[in-house]
């Protein structure tokens, strides 16, 4: 890289950000001499490879924490054995986090309702004005 950036104008009026091409004014996408291969590149952008789990993936009932450290833990060794691919992994692992996050404000409300109900069986709610 030459060190100049594109100097053409988008749509909104801003000049383009991206680097120019070496001993050129624009970048790849705005070189007029780039234009075909810029459309093999996303032809080729459009086709990329489906994630598709071809052997079913055994099933795991995920129904506490414990049970997350258990599904993630086969899916590390599957991606690491490569039975599993990156794309399925990574979706699966984004999952368990917020599965995990929900584990956790589900016990919070509970023991939240939980001290409610022992203040209120004591009689404290009326007298120091707590909970209702």
């Amino acid at each position: 890289m030459a060190g100049n950036k594109c100097e053409h104008i988008l749509g909104n009026g801003e000049r383009c950000e991206a680097w120019a091409l070496e001993g050129r004014d624009k970048c790849f996408s705005h070189d007029d001499s780039s234009r075909e291969e810029k459309m093999i590149a996303v032809r080729k952008g459009g086709a990329t490879k489906k994630a598709i789990v071809e052997t079913p993936l055994r099933k795991i009932s995920v129904t506490t924490p414990k049970d997350v450290i258990v599904l993630l833990s086969q899916v590390i060794d599957e991606l690491r054995d490569g039975t599993l691919d990156v794309r399925v992994a990574t979706g699966i692992g984004f999952l368990a986090g917020h599965l995990l996050r929900a584990f956790e404000i589900t016990e919070l409300n509970d023991k939240t309702e939980e001290l409610k109900s022992i203040i209120s069986e004591r009689g404290l709610t009326k007298r120091r004005g707590l909970y209702e």
